[in-house]
């Protein structure tokens, strides 16, 4: 069970990094800048926010799976939040191509 887990937290976290740098082909240097500082931030509630929630379950054997699966959900929302910005207006018009990959 641990190990699906962090197999799920491993591949969103992948996941995320390619969407990241798939960004920065499509938006400015200034939007560029501000999304590092912003993931960054972000990073840091996203752990934070894992180990509180991790921290529930003590020293328990299922903290850690506990911990990755919270780490890929995060993960995902923030995949759900951030692809739209792959499109034109960003994602006015809806999902495109580039966005349908995430």
């Amino acid at each position: 069970m641990s190990a699906c887990a962090e197999s799920k937290s491993t591949e969103s976290a992948q996941k995320l990094g390619q969407l990241i740098e798939a960004l920065q082909e499509t938006v400015s240097a200034d939007k560029w800048n501000e999304l590092q500082t912003l993931q960054t931030e972000w990073e840091q509630v996203r752990d934070a926010n894992c180990t509180w929630e991790a921290s529930f379950f003590g020293e328990g054997s299922v903290q850690p799976t506990n911990y990755q699966l919270c780490l890929a959900n995060y993960n995902q929302q923030r995949i759900d939040r951030l692809k739209i910005f792959l499109c034109e207006g960003a994602g006015m018009t809806g999902p495109c191509p580039a966005s349908e990959q995430y």
